[in-house]
């Protein structure tokens, strides 16, 4: 699609067209040429990376929960707290290991976030007690 051209099907298209003496292109050369997609210069460029990522990837069951959740992870888990559906504090566990089971019996039914800290890293889940 170039400029001028009508759009068709799905395509959508918006753009601001500002003046030459729009104080932003104030001093600059406005000379068309060609996209800079064609001649890419990355000498000064450098990359972002990670060296390395870790994930604790868990295991949560059953869901929905009646009486006692478990929560397995490939790392050692060290906390799990867990919110009521309106952001408040329920409880929190300090586990230091894998896995742990939780006795959530006398909780009313209704969701639950768990924000589970494993290290530097933390993951939140949903839980449903039923």
């Amino acid at each position: 699609m170039s400029q001028g051209d009508t759009a068709s099907g799905n395509l959508v298209f918006r753009a601001t067209k500002y003046g030459t003496d729009y104080s932003a292109f104030i001093g600059k050369e406005l000379t068309p040429g060609l996209p800079i997609e064609l001649n890419p210069d990355i000498t000064d460029c450098e990359s972002l990376s990670v060296d390395e990522i870790i994930v604790n990837e868990l295991t949560i069951y059953p869901l929905p929960v009646k009486n006692t959740l478990h929560i397995k992870g490939t790392l050692s888990i060290d906390q799990i707290a867990f919110y009521d559906s309106l952001g408040r504090l329920i409880r929190t566990e300090q586990v230091a290991n894998k896995d742990t089971q939780i006795d959530v019996s006398a909780w009313s039914k209704g969701i639950y976030v768990m924000v589970i800290s494993s290290g530097n890293t933390v993951t939140t889940k949903k839980m449903f007690k039923s």
